[in-house]
């Protein structure tokens, strides 16, 4: 059986990777920005392929973090629903300012993303409306009206067929 030093210590680890998985779907938002404001579409869709996975990530690390965390409560007698802050002063004195360190270092990189999520989401909503009112225009003109078929209005269209013709 582990004792709590082992224990502590995985979960400092477990810490350290979801700031690093944090720290690189930061840096994705970031990079989505430009791929937003330059509407390349098809990079957008590899960069959120590329975001899901380390957001599946996340979740598979917040499950052990979770673990780790009952372990030690049920090894120490703390309640794990605590802030970090006080449930760190439970675990081994060497691993209290770390924890302490990357659980702060994590909610600011959160923050961050939640700043960059908004500004991209504003800039793909303005996007969508300027791409609506373009349409909207266009289709105002008689050159670019087109019928159910893909055809433009004023093509008739030649049946193939001798039983789609008009007696």
């Amino acid at each position: 059986m582990k004792n709590i030093h082992e224990i502590s210590k995985q979960f400092l680890d477990i810490l350290s990777q979801i700031k690093d998985t944090v720290q690189k779907i930061l840096e994705i938002e970031d990079h989505k920005y430009d791929i937003i404001k330059n509407m390349e579409i098809d990079q957008l869709l590899v960069i959120n392929e590329e975001e899901a996975d380390f957001l599946h990530k996340i979740e598979i690390f917040e499950i052990k973090r979770v673990d780790l965390m009952e372990t030690l409560s049920l090894k120490i007698g703390f309640d794990p629903q605590q802030p970090i802050s006080k449930i760190a002063k439970f675990l081994p004195e060497e691993h209290q300012k770390n924890i302490l360190s990357i659980s702060m270092d994590i909610k600011n990189l959160c923050t961050r993303i939640d700043i960059i999520t908004d500004r991209n989401e504003y800039i793909l909503k303005n996007s969508v409306e300027i791409i609506a009112q373009i349409l909207e225009l266009t289709q105002g003109t008689p050159i670019d009206q087109y019928n159910s078929q893909g055809l433009s209005a004023d093509v008739k269209k030649h049946s193939l067929h001798m039983l789609d013709q008009l007696v």
